[in-house]
């Protein structure tokens, strides 16, 4: 998972994005995922990004109480002026 996040933040850095971005995905038709990245630049031309998820799964069978889960998970990355994560 932890992969997957930092691929994400790599990957939406390249595009030069905003400082503050959001992502909604679905499955299925139904609501699956946020993500949401914010960018800080410091003075010395570091950046500090933070990258939140939330995964929200709800299914239900018949004759079955619906199921819900429910995944959160936080990550903060410092990238050098470079482009190279040097913290996380």
């Amino acid at each position: 998972m932890r992969f997957l996040l930092l691929l994400t933040v790599w990957c939406v850095h390249l595009s030069l994005c905003a400082e503050d971005q959001w992502f909604s995905g679905t499955l299925a038709g139904q609501p699956l995922a946020t993500l949401h990245q914010s960018t800080q630049t410091l003075p010395d031309g570091r950046n500090e990004l933070t990258v939140e998820m939330l995964m929200v799964i709800k299914r239900s069978l018949p004759g079955q109480p619906e199921f819900r889960m429910v995944m959160r998970d936080t990550q903060m990355f410092v990238e050098g002026p470079e482009g190279t994560i040097s913290a996380f």
